[in-house]
């Protein structure tokens, strides 16, 4: 009998725009725009706990009041206001919860992200994430 492959293994990182054109879209529709962004996002990271649980999900998110991003930290001045909610790994419903605590101009509170650029071979295979 042949061997029964590994499963199958998905890693996507959602960038969520809280810049100053979706700031300007919440005030005319009194944030609707980003609860149904934070909703589908919530939504999406819960479906991968129950659904698909080798899959690996990460969020960054641009426009944010402060920077938070190792690249910022490599290259001083650029990389700003962008803030990595959290770094590629297995999603939890803990990490559902910060979502939640997201706000239409976030500081956020967040796990650091250690990687400076996102490429499939480099992302972790434990699906462990670091946190400080």
């Amino acid at each position: 009998m042949a061997a029964k492959p590994p499963p199958s293994k998905e890693a996507v990182a959602i960038v969520w725009d809280m810049g100053k054109h979706m700031q300007g879209i919440a005030e005319i529709d009194g944030g609707q725009t980003m609860e149904e962004c934070r909703a589908a996002i919530a939504e999406f990271m819960l479906k991968k706990i129950q659904y698909s649980h080798q899959d690996e999900v990460g969020l960054v998110v641009g426009g944010t009041e402060g920077t938070h991003n190792q690249l910022a930290v490599q290259y001083p001045g650029e990389y700003q206001h962008i803030t990595c909610v959290l770094p590629i790994g297995k999603p939890s419903p803990d990490d559902v919860k910060k979502l939640k605590t997201c706000s239409s101009r976030p500081r956020i509170v967040r796990r650091s992200c250690h990687t400076s650029s996102v490429r499939v071979s480099s992302l972790p295979r434990t699906g462990t994430r670091r946190s400080t």
